[in-house]
């Protein structure tokens, strides 16, 4: 193996080093990307949360209501 031949392989190894460098800087900002779609997914459902709490305990205490009125024979 000459010299000419050692520097083609070489030349060759830097330029399939910098198509992954590429890819990997690619792959970084696809990551940083679905980052914040995930975090504002995640804002989404903490506030579809929040509403079914507020739901659940609105019922809970109509529930309460309902049976203390029953149990009391009712108002007036």
């Amino acid at each position: 193996m000459d010299d000419r031949e050692i520097s083609n392989k070489i030349n060759k190894l830097h330029g399939i080093m910098g198509r992954h460098e590429e890819r990997l800087m690619n792959l970084e900002g696809y990551r940083e990307k679905q980052n914040g779609h995930l975090k504002d997914l995640n804002a989404k459902m903490d506030k579809i949360y929040n509403m079914l709490l507020g739901a659940l305990a609105t019922f809970t205490l109509a529930l309460i209501i309902f049976i203390l009125n029953f149990l009391g024979g009712g108002i007036g």
